[in-house]
């Protein structure tokens, strides 16, 4: 946990379990070895009330069957980018399966855009989806965040 920004209390940087249920949600893809640099910003996507389902399995082993048509149900599917996802061929297999889907996306920097080493076709892929750049957790992020789901959700 960490003091929230308005220094009132605390803020639990632990997402919740990955949503299983019926309403809408957005997918959360990133790649595994991310895990702890993307538990704090999908909470706080689940604090701004979306549900959110996520693959919580910490390892590379990615189970096609049960992912996949996770990515068919979702509203809405958020990337986090980092060198680690850029060099994943499961994070780019899902990325583009999302995309052939036509789902609507937000891309959201783990790291400097400058510090990502990217092919040309992850350039090309991520060129027209909007993006959160790499942010510390001040009191614009919230506000930002919300507005780029908002604004991905109307499609």
């Amino acid at each position: 946990m960490q003091k929230d920004s308005k220094n009132t209390g605390l803020i639990d940087t632990k997402p919740l379990p990955p949503y299983d249920g019926s309403e809408p949600y957005i997918y959360a893809c990133y790649d595994f070895r991310d895990h702890q640099k993307v538990s704090g910003k999908i909470r706080r996507i689940q604090d701004l009330n979306y549900n959110v389902f996520y693959d919580d399995v910490e390892s590379s082993l990615i189970n096609l069957e049960e992912v996949l048509p996770r990515i068919d149900g979702c509203e809405a599917f958020i990337i986090f980018v980092s060198n680690n996802a850029t060099s994943s061929d499961d994070v780019k297999g899902l990325f583009r399966y999302a995309i052939g889907e036509g789902k609507p996306m937000l891309s959201i920097y783990l790291e400097d855009e400058s510090e990502i080493v990217m092919t040309s076709g992850w350039r090309y892929e991520l060129l027209d989806i909007q993006k959160i750049g790499k942010w510390s957790d001040d009191l614009k992020y919230p506000r930002h965040l919300a507005g780029a789901i908002e604004k991905m959700m109307e499609g």
